[in-house]
């Protein structure tokens, strides 16, 4: 059930596992509530991949029968505002002006009390320093946004990312035949790119390796229960932080046959567990050198500017440059921080538990002057 909506939207329009809500069986207490919220994962979906007009379908189905209490209506207005919102002006591109504009009256119509409500709410803040500013914050959360850009004068942008949405996109007439060309053939060349990418990779797996055991962790034996597999959330990319099936597939997405999406989907965690590698073992120089070469491999195929990649390669040159002495401190001092999870003054108190966003601060404070990035 937790991934019950990667399944649908895998069967319905063959589009992978993403990072979206997943359907929220927290609340589903009778048949209805399923029923509502099926609903509501189905026009997430339609939306997500541009297929608009059964989005319309779908939502009339759920604003003209299912919305029998206040709670599914709170529930459909509030939490799934943005779906709504963008079915509205998408359908208003693809030239269905007259259902665009009768979404957007009933967006007005449940957002003004909802609106009134936060005001009554309201508190000067950091985020409105007047009722003003609320105001036109709330409003354009709820249909104000929408508004503007289907009543207003600018042309309406649309980004589209992948395949089926320029699919949909040219079939409702969203964008144009040269258009759609033209997102073909890039979206055909990141394919093409990216199996060149996944070979590459492959190519080490078998002659080099990737080390399975970095010395930080007790590496998981067995297979995944689950068969699809969430990623892990922000700020969570520690292996100590993923589930049991996420440590497997983790290990396992390190392992010949190379799959480019497990590679990125677990970058970070195997990112940090390098910083934890260096830290802890940074006498061992068989380790150090493998951890180095295999950031080098990653950076290098990877085919993209991942200055993260490079900062483990510089913190690495950094302790090097350090005398033994004051080289200990620092590891000292990472290792009581890393291992014990202790936030610390400024910036790290943000997180509370040490992660690459925690160890990019570290290396900023420590050696600022060698980073572009920070030129203050």
């Amino acid at each position: 059930m937790d991934n019950f909506r990667n399944l649908l939207k895998t069967y319905l329009f063959g589009v992978g596992e993403d990072e979206g809500n997943f359907l929220n069986v927290s609340i589903i207490k009778s048949v209805e509530d399923f029923r509502f919220l099926l609903a509501n994962q189905l026009l997430e979906i339609c939306v997500d991949v541009f297929c608009v007009d059964k989005g319309l379908d779908i939502f009339d189905y759920i604003n003209d029968f299912l919305l029998t209490t206040k709670r599914y209506e709170d529930y459909f207005f509030d939490l799934n505002n943005g779906n709504i919102n963008k079915l509205a002006i998408l359908l208003f591109k693809a030239n269905m002006k007259e259902q665009a504009n009768k979404i957007l009256k009933i967006l007005t119509k449940m957002g003004e009390p909802k609106v009134n409500e936060k005001l009554r709410e309201w508190k000067p803040c950091a985020w409105y320093s007047t009722e003003k500013e609320a105001r036109e914050s709330h409003i354009d959360y709820y249909y104000g946004d929408c508004e503007k850009k289907i009543k207003g004068p600018r042309k309406i942008r649309i980004t589209i990312n992948h395949q089926v949405q320029a699919n949909h996109a040219y079939r409702l007439g969203i964008i144009d035949q040269e258009k759609y060309h033209n997102l073909s053939e890039k979206f055909k060349e990141k394919k093409d790119a990216n199996y060149i990418i996944q070979n590459k990779l492959d190519e080490y797996a078998k002659s080099e390796g990737f080390l399975e055991d970095l010395k930080v962790y007790k590496i998981p034996k067995g297979i995944p229960i689950k068969r699809m597999i969430p990623s892990a959330g922000y700020y969570s990319e520690m292996f100590t932080n993923l589930t049991e099936d996420q440590k497997i597939e983790y290990v396992n997405a390190f392992k010949s046959p190379i799959k480019l999406e497990l590679i990125k989907k677990y970058l970070y965690t195997r990112m940090m567990t390098y910083v934890l590698s260096l830290i802890q073992n940074f006498d061992d120089q068989f380790l150090t050198q493998k951890v180095i070469k295999e950031c080098k491999i990653l950076s290098e195929t990877l085919n993209q500017k991942n200055d993260d990649i490079l900062l483990i390669m510089k913190f690495f040159n950094y302790l090097n440059s350090l005398d033994s002495k004051e080289r200990q401190i620092k590891l000292d001092y990472l290792i009581n921080i890393s291992s014990k999870n202790e936030t610390t003054d400024g910036y790290y108190a943000l997180y509370d538990k040490f992660n690459f966003q925690k160890f990019r601060l570290w290396c900023y404070s420590e050696y600022v002057n060698n980073y572009h990035e920070r030129k203050d």
